[in-house]
């Protein structure tokens, strides 16, 4: 079930939503939650992070991410 508020965020030039934003983890870790799904190329992608992480660091990982080839528009 999503928590926190939805957001929309670039990824190597695609729009993704993180659809779990700063929530509480269920999993082992027992930190926060971020996911974020987005689709490029025509591929989908998820990435979630759990554990001691906050949104700051979520987003600076995120600005790694390269899609090769990059998305039509970007």
């Amino acid at each position: 079930m999503p928590c926190g508020k939805r957001e929309q965020v670039r990824v190597s030039g695609a729009i993704g939503t993180i659809d779990l934003n700063d929530c509480p983890g269920m999993g082992r870790l027992r930190g926060r939650v971020f996911d974020l799904v987005v689709v490029a190329g025509g591929r989908g992608y998820n990435f979630t992070m759990e554990g001691r992480v906050d949104r700051a660091f979520f987003l600076e990982e995120l600005a790694t991410v390269r899609f090769s080839p990059p998305p039509p528009n970007s």
